[in-house]
C-alpha cells in the first residue's frame, strides 16, 4: 500500500494565503505542515525577482527555510499561495528535490513549478499544460472547524437556530468599499422580505471598521458577531444551517467558501466600486451568469447551485507525479496582494 503524500506549505502568515494552501493539501488528502517564511532584509524580494527568472535561487534571502522538520518518509511536494512564498517554495523544492505547486499567479515567477492553480478571476498568464484554472478560490473546510463552529452558534442563540438567513459584511480593499447608507437599505430590504420565525444571523470582518460594526450592531439581529471584538466565525456554520447567505462582494475568499459548502442560496450585496474594472466584478459576474450567485437587487433569487471541485485531484496528481518537465514557459504579469482578508 503507497504511504500517503507529506506536503509542506510556504506560509507569508497572511490567513487567506495559507488557508488556500490548507483546502488543496486537505482536498488531496496529504499530510501538511506549515513553515512560515518572511524576506531577510530590506531590498531581498527584489533581489530574488532579478536572480530566479535566471535560475538562480540563493536560499539566504529567505528567513524560516532553516527552521527544522522532518516527515518519516521524506518530503513529497511543497506548495506556496501569495507572491511572498512563490521563491521560497522552489528554494526548498530544488533542496528537496520534489514538486512545487502555486496557487494564484506567480508572475514573473512562474517558471519551476509543477502545477499552478489560477483562479479564473486572475491575472490572465500564458497557455500551459500546467496551469489548471478553478472558477473560485480553494475552499475546503474542516470537519472539525465546521463542527465546532455550529456548536459555538447552537450556544450562543441558546435553542436550534431553526430556518435562518446569514449575513456575511467584508469591508474595504483596493477596489472597494461598503457604503453605511446602502448597507442600511439592504438590511432593511433584506428584512421585509424575510418570513414570519426566519432568523438573520450577521457576522463581519476585520476589514469591516466601527462605521459597520455600529450598523449591525444596531440592527433588530438575532445574533450578531462582531469581528473587531469577537474571534468566533460562524460562516462554516453558515453554509451548513442557513437557507440563504448575504455576502459583501469585497472577498474572493468568502463568496468562494459559501458556493462551494451547503446548499444555500447566495446573494451578493454590491460594494460601491472605486475601479470600474477589477477582478472581483469579473469574478461575481462568472459566478452569476453560472447561476452560483444572485446580485442582490432589492428582490431575492435562487441561486443554489454549488462549485464543483473534484476534478481537482486527479489534475493535480497528473501534473505533480507523471509530468517531469520544469516549465519553461514565459512568465506572465506578478501576481500582487489580492486584496483580501478572511475573517
Amino acid at each position: 500500500m503507497p504511504r500517503s503524500i507529506n506536503a509542506v506549505i510556504i506560509s507569508d502568515s497572511r490567513i487567506g494565503h495559507q488557508n488556500q494552501s490548507i483546502a488543496l493539501c486537505r482536498w488531496m488528502g496529504w499530510n501538511h505542515i506549515i513553515l512560515p517564511v518572511k524576506y531577510r532584509f530590506p531590498g531581498a524580494r527584489a533581489l530574488t525577482l532579478a536572480l530566479d527568472p535566471l535560475g538562480i535561487r540563493p536560499s539566504f534571502p529567505v528567513a524560516g527555510l532553516t527552521n527544522p522538520f522532518e516527515y518519516q518518509g521524506g518530503l513529497d511536494v511543497v506548495v506556496g499561495t501569495g507572491s511572498r512564498t512563490y521563491y521560497a517554495a522552489k528554494v526548498l523544492a530544488s533542496r528537496w528535490k520534489v514538486p512545487a505547486v502555486a496557487i494564484l499567479n506567480p508572475g514573473i515567477l512562474s517558471r519551476g513549478f509543477r502545477a499552478i492553480i489560477v483562479p479564473e478571476y486572475e491575472n490572465s498568464m500564458p497557455r500551459s499544460k500546467r496551469l489548471i484554472k478553478l472558477p473560485v478560490n480553494l475552499s475546503v473546510p474542516d470537519p472539525d472547524r465546521i463542527r465546532e463552529s455550529m456548536d459555538e452558534l447552537y450556544h450562543r442563540i441558546g435553542t436550534s437556530p431553526g430556518e435562518c438567513w446569514g449575513l456575511i459584511i467584508g469591508g474595504e480593499n483596493k477596489t472597494s468599499y461598503i457604503d453605511p447608507e446602502d448597507l442600511r437599505v439592504h438590511l432593511k430590504s433584506i428584512r421585509n422580505r424575510m418570513p414570519a420565525g426566519v432568523k438573520l444571523l450577521a457576522t463581519t470582518s476585520r476589514r469591516s471598521g466601527p462605521a459597520i460594526e455600529n450598523i449591525i450592531r444596531e440592527a433588530d439581529l438575532d445574533m450578531a458577531v462582531l469581528a473587531g471584538s469577537d474571534h468566533f466565525n460562524p460562516i462554516p456554520a453558515f453554509t451548513r444551517l442557513c437557507g440563504r447567505i448575504f455576502v459583501t462582494s469585497d472577498s474572493a475568499s468568502m463568496i468562494s467558501e459559501v458556493v462551494t459548502n451547503g446548499d444555500a442560496a447566495i446573494e451578493v450585496l454590491m460594494n460601491r466600486q472605486k475601479v470600474p474594472k477589477n477582478k472581483f466584478l469579473r469574478f461575481i459576474e462568472n459566478l452569476e451568469q453560472s447561476g452560483h450567485v444572485h446580485v442582490f437587487d432589492g428582490e431575492i433569487g435562487e441561486a443554489r447551485a454549488k462549485v464543483d471541485i473534484r476534478s481537482l485531484a486527479s489534475d493535480i496528481r497528473s501534473r505533480l507525479f507523471d509530468d517531469e518537465s520544469d516549465g519553461t514557459e514565459a512568465a506572465g504579469t506578478p501576481h500582487g496582494d489580492n486584496g483580501e482578508v478572511t475573517k
